[in-house]
Parts: structure tokens; sequence; C-alpha cells
């Protein structure tokens, strides 16, 4: 926790980043190795760009998880993957509380939510990315290892 609130990576994912994570994780290099992974991030658009990262490496399934998809497009998330392929999961912060992958064995958490702050002096809102509290990150690491 605190090596990440010194670095300062700004308000944004850093696909590459995440991409390396997640192959060494599917790749035994990494504890975790041999469940899913679940990767948090602050929005859809972050989740097709990661997907995108992530989806060309070898063995490894992914999978979006919004509020915004189908009943049966989220249902596919909780799911195993086919063969001997690493399920990835990559979420908005609808996973953080409001469901359980059980076989999620790994957390890859960008630190990042999104959320409505309303102007000063104004009814106007707006969406605006920060990073995530500690609660937060706290209830989001504590999704892997239910198994």
């Amino acid at each position: 926790g605190d090596v990440l609130r010194r670095l300062d990576l700004g308000a944004r994912v850093n696909e590459p980043l995440v991409r390396a994570l997640v192959a060494g994780i599917a790749g035994g290099a990494v504890d975790g190795g041999g469940g899913a992974i679940l990767v948090f991030v602050p929005g859809v658009r972050e989740i097709e760009a990661v997907t995108a990262a992530v989806e060309t490496l070898p063995k490894v399934v992914v999978l979006p998880l919004h509020g915004r998809q189908s009943v049966a497009d989220q249902a596919k998330a909780f799911k195993p993957a086919p063969g001997r392929a690493t399920k990835v999961v990559v979420a908005t912060d609808v996973a953080e509380a409001s469901v359980t992958i059980p076989d999620v064995t790994a957390v890859v958490d960008c630190g990042l939510s999104r959320g409505v702050v309303a102007e000063d002096g104004s009814y106007a809102r707006r969406l605006v990315t920060t990073r995530l509290a500690g609660d937060s990150a706290a209830q989001r690491a504590g999704r892997a290892g239910r198994v």
C-alpha cells in the first residue's frame, strides 16, 4: 500500500504493467498462479484497453465484468476457463463487494476508482477518476483466496 501511494502513476491505468503482472501470475512466476486473476480498473473504457493488452497472452481467457453487461455476459466470468487456460476477469468495482468469483487466487488492482463529485457552489456533477481509498483497496484484495 505505501509503495503505491509513493509512486506517482497518475490517474490512468498502465496497461503494459497490468499485462506484465498478469503474464507473471499466469506463468507461475508470482504467487497466485493456478487460479483465476481478477483485475480492477475504474471504468468500461479501461476494461477494453486492458482486455486488448492481455488477451494476446498465451493460455489466457480474458472476460470483462461491469454493470452495463447483460446477465448472460456477466455469468461468463463465474465459469471456469476452458482447458488449462488462466481466466482473467477485468472488472470495475462491481466485483469489489457485490459478487464473489469463486476461483480467484490473485488480484491486480490498478488503485483507481471512478465516482461522481459535485462542483463547488453549483448543482453540476462530474465523473472523476481518483486514487482508491485504503478501505476499498483492502476490500478488493480480499477478493482473492476465496476458493
